[in-house]
């Protein structure tokens, strides 16, 4: 992982390429429905978790999973977001805004991400998604999110679902996120 000094705040931490932590015209965390934040909030854990190296962070995202879904939907949320993640981070076009875990703004790039996450099919997002990722990732990407809906959807209504762990290793790939 590589750090951008200028773009990091006090306590901030190297996170993966393409991807930073910052304050920017949020929404309030109040105002997503509760699948969306939970999956918000598994999303910054496992942010977290990459940047700081940090297994607790990992282990929080997998918990606050498992109190809401089975194991093996867990997993495959978790897996979906860690494919996700990393293909963002290879191609991104930008770097992405992202909170810490107990922030109670949402970025206008998380916001996309969990809509992407939720809702990959609607034509709406097709061009937000080309405005993150190269062209020829749209299709990957558009791809890992529909996996992510479909084990959030597998399980119960309003629950997720699905197969996965802690993320191996973050080699050969780097987020930066400047940590507010």
């Amino acid at each position: 992982m590589t750090a951008r000094n200028n773009e990091h705040k006090k306590g901030a931490c190297v996170v993966p390429k393409g991807l930073r932590r910052v304050n920017d015209e949020s929404d309030s965390y109040a105002l997503l429905t509760e699948r969306e934040q939970l999956l918000l909030d598994v999303l910054r854990r496992w942010l977290t978790g990459w940047e700081t190296r940090n297994p607790h962070y990992w282990r929080a995202a997998w918990e606050l999973l498992c109190r809401q879904v089975s194991a093996s939907a867990a997993r495959r949320v978790l897996s979906g977001m860690e494919s996700f993640v990393r293909a963002i981070a290879v191609d991104a076009r930008r770097t992405l805004a992202f909170n810490r875990p107990c922030c109670g703004r949402v970025t206008s790039d998380e916001r996309l991400l969990i809509d992407i996450m939720l809702r990959p099919r609607s034509a709406a997002l097709l061009s937000a998604v080309s405005g993150i990722v190269e062209a020829g990732a749209m299709d990957e990407t558009l791809r890992l999110g529909a996996e992510i809906a479909s084990a959030v959807s597998s399980e119960v209504g309003e629950g997720l679902g699905g197969d996965l762990g802690v993320p191996n290793s973050s080699k050969g790939s780097s987020l930066n996120l400047t940590l507010h």
